[in-house]
């Protein structure tokens, strides 16, 4: 088990790991069990490495939290439906397709618990499997009408959203931007679902 699979494990558990020096503190400690004891005495060395090291997502991590932050307090969006809209701007990702889709997630989401939180890590994890998801199985975007309502665009104001789909601008983006959020995203959480990958607390209802 390499460290961020055991980092998952641990916060998994309801237990929060720090590294301060050479020295790991976990809280809460009447949480703790033997198991989990003994498996951090074991790889107290691979922990204290990962720990004080960060994250290879930091940068495009911050990104994402600065988009999320900028739609919940200017836009005043709730915060879970701010990280969706800082979902909807993560780049496009290149590479091969997992090979097994649910290892994949959880070493996204063990990958950000250090400086996230498990339930952010997760929510975060979601959002790019879905994005990676979208991008590569949903349904490709049609010239010349709207992906949201499905209107033409001739003569009127276009928004090019970061996946190519044309939505109308003005007056009826955002409706026409939610209309075909809501579309694509649904279509992804099944598909993740059937997959194996759980969608994290507090997701539905936003989508």
């Amino acid at each position: 088990m390499v460290a961020p699979t055991i980092l998952a494990t641990i916060a998994a558990a309801g237990l929060t790991v720090t590294a301060d020096g050479d020295r790991l503190t976990v809280r809460p400690k009447d949480r703790i069990t033997p198991e989990v004891r003994d498996l951090i005495r074991a790889r107290k060395a691979e922990l204290l490495a990962l720990l004080a090291e960060p994250p290879a997502t930091a940068d495009a991590d911050d990104d994402w939290d600065e988009r999320a932050a900028i739609a919940e307090h200017d836009a005043g969006l709730p915060r879970s439906t701010a990280e969706t809209v800082a979902d909807a701007c993560h780049p496009l990702q290149h590479g091969a397709e997992p090979a097994n889709w649910r290892e994949w997630f959880d070493a996204e989401v063990a990958a950000r618990i250090p400086a996230m939180g498990m339930a952010a890590a997760e929510r975060r994890a979601w959002g790019i499997a879905m994005d990676l998801w979208h991008r590569r199985h949903g349904v490709k975007p049609t010239p010349h009408r709207c992906a949201g309502c499905g209107g033409r665009l001739d003569g009127t104001r276009v928004f090019m959203l970061p996946d190519g789909a044309p939505v109308h601008d003005g007056d009826r983006f955002l409706r026409c931007l939610g209309v075909y959020g809501r579309r694509w995203r649904s279509q992804a959480a099944a598909a993740l679902t059937a997959l194996g990958i759980a969608e994290p607390e507090g997701i539905t209802a936003d989508r």
